[in-house]
């Protein structure tokens, strides 16, 4: 088990300088969100690790980051 501290959505919003309810919407698709909000999301979420916990997900479809 890694001693590192989980990534949170806090830990992406505060990486791509959003808001965390903006870091939800992407990874929920919402289509409210624009391309360049949603492409710096992404690309923090990927460099940050983050990685959804399966409890946390409500839907049935993975947003693959």
């Amino acid at each position: 088990m890694s001693t590192r501290a989980k990534v949170t959505i806090y830990d992406v919003a505060r990486a791509a300088a959003v808001s965390p309810a903006s870091v939800s919407r992407v990874f929920n698709r919402d289509t409210r969100v624009s391309a360049g909000v949603r492409d710096r999301v992404l690309v923090a979420a990927r460099d940050l690790g983050y990685r959804p916990t399966v409890r946390a997900s409500r839907k049935s479809a993975t947003l693959v980051v």
